[in-house]
């Protein structure tokens, strides 16, 4: 199979059709909530900070291979990983979202304050009301993929059978898609899509 510089280099010198394989593999690591309460022991008044967290789903794909009539025509290069993404995405949110659950616990403590003056009773139910509904935000797009593989192949023009090969990490292989006869113009890219989930 034909290294990527190899690829680059036929694609540039080829005068006939292109395939362009556009490959998703798994589903994006999704949030959750972690949280944790405390009591203050003198007050006997409690504080829950929930926080987002990311759950990685796997399933993702390491490579897919193109079956061009029944020869190996190439293999896929990663261009994106969502999951690692999502993870960036919340390391840079996370410090605003600890300032705000802390202000939250602030503003929810003067108002039990508040009730306080009025009934002892009132000040515990709306202390232990506001700890129970405080929760984190855990919305994120969870039908995204977790990663994003492109191929591009120069293939003369005309119908060809075409496949595709799954493989993971170490090279195994997961499965297999048939694309079915394809038909290769030399006028424009022929771009077909997969989606891989194990």
């Amino acid at each position: 199979m034909a290294t990527l510089p190899a690829r680059a280099k036929a694609l540039e010198e080829h005068d006939g059709g292109e395939l362009v394989l556009v490959a998703t593999s798994g589903l994006v690591a999704r949030r959750y909530e972690v949280s944790s309460v405390h009591q203050d022991i003198t007050s006997g008044k409690f504080y829950r900070i929930s926080l987002p967290a990311l759950h990685e789903r796997g399933g993702s794909a390491q490579g897919f291979v193109l079956v061009e009539d029944g020869r190996d025509a190439g293999r896929s290069e990663p261009v994106e990983d969502l999951s690692v993404a999502a993870e960036r995405a919340l390391q840079d949110e996370m410090p605003g979202l600890i300032a705000r659950a802390i202000a939250r616990n602030v503003v929810k403590n003067r108002v039990a304050n508040e009730a306080g003056e009025e009934s002892a009773g009132l000040e515990f139910l709306v202390n232990f009301a506001s700890a129970v509904l405080e929760n984190a935000d855990v919305r994120s797009w969870s039908t995204l993929p977790d990663t994003i593989h492109l191929l591009r192949v120069p293939l003369p023009a005309g119908e060809h059978r075409v496949k595709v090969r799954i493989e993971s990490a170490h090279g195994g292989v997961l499965g297999s898609r048939d694309i079915g006869p394809v038909n290769i113009s030399a006028w424009r890219p022929v771009v077909v899509g997969l989606h891989w989930i194990q």
